[in-house]
C-alpha cells in the first residue's frame, strides 16, 4: 500500500525508532485496507505478521495485525547435562 513504510533509526545498524515506525506502518496499512473495503462495500481486513531481528543489539521486534499471531520458542535444554 502506498503511504505506509518502515524507516529504521538515524544510522545504519541503529535499531532505535524501529518499534514506533513498525507500529505506524501497520496502522497505516490497516487503515488503508479498511478504507478500501468500505469503499467497495465489502467486509474484509488485513492480516500479517512481521519479525525484525537485530542481532547486534540482541533485539527482536514483532508486529501483527488481524488474526495473525507469532510464537517465540527457545531451544529446550537437554534432559541429561554432561
Amino acid at each position: 500500500m502506498r503511504g505506509a513504510g518502515l524507516t529504521a533509526g538515524p544510522a545504519a545498524g541503529d535499531a532505535s525508532g524501529v518499534g514506533p515506525a513498525l507500529a505506524r506502518a501497520f496502522r497505516a496499512v490497516d487503515s488503508q485496507v479498511l478504507r478500501a473495503a468500505r469503499a467497495d462495500g465489502k467486509d474484509y481486513g488485513s492480516t500479517a505478521t512481521v519479525a525484525l531481528c537485530f542481532t547486534a543489539q540482541r533485539t527482536l521486534y514483532v508486529a501483527h495485525v488481524g488474526d495473525s499471531r507469532s510464537v517465540l520458542a527457545r531451544r529446550a535444554a537437554t534432559a541429561a547435562q554432561p
